[in-house]
């Protein structure tokens, strides 16, 4: 969550008892001292601001580090456990509708496939301003004046730290072996490194994960000296040996000092805080945007396999064309809302809404898929006519994937369809 509370600023603590937090991002601007406005984060505001210092809450000294395994089934829950943020992505997103760097896009989180997260975290703790003020020439300046020129909020304190995360994934997974799987990962997940039982815990879930196909690899860092230290872990042959990644992160660890931290978390707090009077602004809500953007992404999801699946279809296509349109309509509506919520003269328009609309896209590319699955049956002739209607009128689909065409398939309900399958 990005929205948490702060601890008390000493300058602050007559007036703010909390702060506003944001996560990093590549086009964010941030840094300690700076303007912002969250309807116009791209936007350079002047430096309004001057203060008498910057405080280390660590004195320049690791205070805590640590490596994390954990699976990761979406793009939120990815976010969520790297410290990246929704909010300036679904800003992005919903003003040029692409995605800003390589995580986001080179990853599947389809229902079939399995993806965990191995991250060393190092926290070199809070960098906060000492004394921030307002400069002589601004503070005589109205609030709309300042609010035009300073921007909403500033920039008063930095979370800094190290951070390398290296995501792993198995595709095409069947349900079976992925929960099995699944359960080996919650139990490594909650182990102790250096327990001899982890090691051997370890090892079987990724003996297991590799003979269900190729592991893939990606290695990100955030601050430290990049990734070049741990090239070697590239290779699945490095990754089976967990001593190995321990060895490396320690070694990593050892040789990183403060200079080379980074901000992982900010917190801004208002510009009102220097004036007298009111300071009205409107609110934006982070939590609406960033959820906005998720369900969107999940409707692209839906759309495209709707899309792929109609093109299959030899007959009845216009029958269920029509559900097409209503999701294509639903997701311009969600745009059209991410648009609003980034606009003050529309922030009324920014609502996420509640879910029956997403759940009723989910059951109409769940019909449209059952209509595909029959049709395709019918044309390899592993269908007949009879059996098609019959089917059609239950609400079922022939599951052929255990089996093969050449025999007796099961007889599935459509509702069961995975949506976000691969």
């Amino acid at each position: 969550m990005e929205n948490i509370f702060f601890r008390c600023m000493i300058f602050l603590c007559s007036s703010v008892l909390f702060a506003e937090m944001h996560y990093p991002h590549p086009t964010s601007r941030f840094y300690l001292g700076s303007g912002f406005n969250p309807f116009d984060p791209d936007k350079a505001q002047l430096r309004c601001l001057e203060w008498d210092g910057i405080a280390s809450s660590s004195g320049d000294r690791l205070q805590r580090s640590s490596i994390e395994i954990s699976g990761v089934s979406s793009m939120r829950e990815l976010h969520s456990k790297i410290g990246f943020s929704a909010y300036f992505e679904g800003r992005l997103f919903f003003t040029k509708l692409a995605a800003s760097v390589a995580y986001n896009s080179e990853y599947d989180f389809a229902e079939s496939n399995l993806n965990w997260l191995v991250s060393l975290n190092m926290d070199y703790g809070t960098y906060s301003l000492s004394n921030p003020r307002l400069k002589k020439e601004f503070s005589q300046m109205t609030p709309i004046e300042i609010r035009r020129r300073c921007g909403h909020e500033f920039v008063v304190e930095e979370k800094r730290g190290v951070q390398v995360f290296a995501l792993l994934s198995v595709k095409n997974v069947e349900e079976k072996q992925k929960k099995e799987l699944e359960t080996k990962l919650s139990i490594i997940s909650r182990g102790f490194f250096y327990d001899a039982s982890f090691e051997a815990s370890y090892k079987d879930f990724m003996s297991k994960a590799r003979s269900l196909g190729e592991i893939s690899i990606k290695i990100f860092a955030q601050g430290g000296k990049g990734i070049r230290e741990f090239e070697s872990l590239l290779r699945v042959d490095q990754f089976m040996d967990f001593s190995r990644i321990l060895e490396s992160f320690n070694g990593y660890i050892k040789s990183t000092n403060s200079s080379e931290a980074v901000p992982l978390l900010y917190a801004t707090s208002s510009l009102g805080n220097f004036l007298e009077g009111d300071f009205p602004i409107p609110r934006l809500n982070k939590d609406i945007l960033s959820g906005l953007y998720y369900r969107y992404l999940e409707m692209q999801k839906i759309s495209k396999r709707a899309k792929q699946a109609l093109s299959q279809l030899s007959f009845n296509k216009e029958e269920y064309e029509k559900y097409f349109f209503t999701l294509e309509a639903y997701k311009e509506e969600l745009r059209e809302r991410g648009e609003n919520c980034l606009d003050e003269s529309k922030i009324e328009g920014c609502f996420l809404g509640d879910r029956e609309p997403f759940t009723q896209s989910e059951n109409t590319l769940r019909q449209i898929l059952c209509e595909s699955f029959r049709q395709q049956a019918l044309k390899k002739k592993a269908l007949d006519e009879m059996s098609y209607r019959m089917m059609k009128r239950r609400d079922l689909y022939p599951d052929f994937s255990e089996k093969g065409w050449e025999q007796e398939p099961r007889y599935r309900a459509c509702e069961e369809i995975p949506i976000l399958g691969g």
